[in-house]
């Protein structure tokens, strides 16, 4: 039997921003699954049109935290597992989500991003959650956009974290 994905999840940032709010519709979301380069005119992916967004409803846009800033769109038909499309797994014990391996992955801008320019290819690494009090306290900047319902990941010795 096939296993299908018919919803995915994004930041909710992604959809409405400061500047243009709301940036994705249901009229103008298309989502790419499997799809690891844009440039690749050969790659096979699936494409899908959304048929609703769902906004955390304590997402707080000018917060300036990143408490609850999640959402997830129900794709308009379902999509098959494939070496490429692939569930994203959270851990069961929601309480003690330090010290686990997982992977950060995305097409966003980064501190490297050519004048605000997306990057072709998804930007990946494989990191650690890290515990919250150590975290805050070697980078006490992220206190402002932190929660309890957040966690920290990465390297933090190496300085090997997301948005590199």
């Amino acid at each position: 039997s096939s296993v299908l994905i018919l919803f995915c999840s994004l930041a909710a940032h992604c959809v409405h921003d400061k500047q243009k709010s709301p940036t994705l519709t249901i009229s103008n979301t298309k989502i790419y699954l499997g799809r690891t380069n844009f440039s690749d005119a050969n790659e096979i992916f699936e494409t899908r049109t959304a048929s609703d967004i769902f906004i955390h409803p304590d997402w707080d846009l000018f917060s300036g935290s990143f408490d609850a800033d999640i959402a997830i769109i129900k794709l308009s038909s379902p999509v098959n597992f494939t070496d490429n499309i692939k569930p994203a797994c959270m851990p069961v014990d929601t309480v003690n989500v330090y010290d686990i391996m997982g992977y950060v992955a995305g097409y966003g801008l980064t501190e490297n991003s050519n004048k605000g320019n997306q990057e072709e290819s998804p930007k990946h690494i494989q990191i650690p959650t890290v515990l919250q009090d150590k975290c805050l306290f070697d980078y006490p900047e992220y206190a402002k956009i932190a929660s309890n319902r957040t966690f920290c990941a990465g390297e933090l010795e190496t300085r090997k974290i997301p948005c590199k």
